[in-house]
């Protein structure tokens, strides 16, 4: 499988910059680096992901966000983690709100290139699936993973 950057340059930095400005916009917090992941073989035992489809006639963006609660749940008001008694039910429904911000963001974007797309409901899953997705890759699939390190949060690996 060849490398996004490679193949699609533009898309790569469409994708990296809709996923920082999207996780800046609902976490609350500065960014302080989107870059190239050191370990991209690390995500596949993850401990959290979603997932979210954004599909037009000859396109399929696979958008997945691979999170750890402890890591994560500092990306969470202090309203929202007081409120909710169950920290990993609202660190999801954040996640899944996430995805479809950055889906929805990738959706505008194609559409003003005048491709028409679609976007499926976001899910929350464990990491651990994607091991069973990846027998699903095709040859002419384009992979990127990267990372969004946070103010205070630690780092949130995406792909």
């Amino acid at each position: 499988m060849a490398a996004l950057k490679e193949k699609k340059p533009e898309l790569q930095k469409l994708l990296r910059y809709l996923s920082a400005v999207r996780f800046e916009s609902i976490s609350g917090k500065s960014i302080l680096a989107c870059k190239d992941h050191p370990r991209p073989d690390d995500f596949l035992y993850g401990s959290q992901q979603t997932i979210i489809l954004i599909a037009a006639k000859n396109l399929r963006i696979t958008f997945k966000s691979h999170f750890t609660l402890t890591h994560t749940s500092s990306a969470l008001s202090r309203r929202q983690q007081s409120r909710s008694q169950d920290i990993r039910k609202a660190i999801h429904d954040l996640f899944m709100e996430y995805s479809n911000l950055v889906a929805g963001g990738i959706s505008q974007e194609l559409s003003k290139a005048g491709i028409i797309s679609g976007l499926s409901l976001p899910m929350a899953t464990h990491g651990f699936d994607e091991v069973l997705a990846s027998d699903l890759r095709k040859t002419d699939a384009y992979l990127d993973h990267w990372l969004i390190e946070a103010e205070s949060s630690g780092e949130l690996e995406l792909l």
